[in-house]
């Protein structure tokens, strides 16, 4: 007596028709974040069907932590006296090396948790947009779990600019699209392009590999035409507050 199951599988191969594919193998936290950035498509597959998304946040966290605290508190008030004096002020007397050093630690603080709240809002939207919108397939922590596997890269990049950000005396130094276009001068495409950082790019762009490895019926182009809505729209947004 034949086994029905395997019967079935057996038809199905003969026919083209191949069963449903096996759940890729979960993979150590090191692994796919290394994988996220030589082999997307595979790591996010992993990703989505084994959605831990707390360690890879966390370790995000830690980067742009790391990123902050190695800049010296002197750069923190020089761009405080930058900032004043193109507003026309000066800051009150008494702003020395102990409020750079406190300046570093506030900005320590604020950037790991906007990291984290981002990671929750954003991925949110995510969910709304694909999942309830689009009818596409996928639940939240897979969602939240593909931001924090995808962001990362963005957390790491804050950390590769800080020399540059050293070497230059400012801490807010981004590598964007308009550091690729420094000709477009001071209007507003050159501020919207300035606030398209490109490890941010890379990471948007990786979310949407993950987007289709939940959907797959839908191209990757398509799905990266849909998820690059965000940071341009962001970016329009912010433009207008840094003219």
């Amino acid at each position: 007596m034949h086994d029905d199951g395997r019967f079935d599988a057996e038809f199905e191969a003969a026919a083209g028709e191949p069963a449903a594919a096996a759940q890729p193998e979960p993979m150590g936290l090191f692994q796919r974040l290394l994988n996220v950035m030589v082999s997307p498509g595979e790591a996010m597959r992993a990703v989505v069907a084994h959605p831990s998304w707390f360690a890879a946040l966390a370790l995000g966290g830690v980067l742009i932590a790391v990123g902050i605290a190695l800049i010296p508190p002197e750069i923190f008030i020089e761009n405080m006296q930058r900032r004043a004096a193109e507003q026309g002020g000066e800051l009150p007397p008494g702003f020395g090396e102990g409020s750079g050093a406190m300046f570093r630690v506030f900005g320590i603080l604020g950037s790991v948790l906007f990291w984290f709240i981002a990671a929750w809002v954003l991925s949110g939207l995510l969910t709304l947009l694909f999942a309830f919108v689009l009818g596409d397939e996928g639940r939240y922590r897979q969602y939240l779990a593909v931001w924090a596997h995808a962001q990362f890269v963005a957390a790491l990049g804050q950390l590769v600019v800080t020399p540059l950000r050293i070497s230059n005396r400012d801490p807010q130094l981004v590598l964007s699209v308009g550091t690729l276009l420094p000709f477009l001068g001071d209007g507003y495409l050159a501020a919207l392009l300035g606030q398209l950082d490109l490890f941010g790019l890379w990471g948007w762009g990786l979310i949407a590999v993950g987007v289709h490895a939940l959907n797959p019926k839908r191209s990757l182009a398509a799905t990266t035409a849909i998820v690059m809505v965000f940071p341009v729209l962001f970016a329009a947004i912010g433009a207008i507050f840094v003219r």
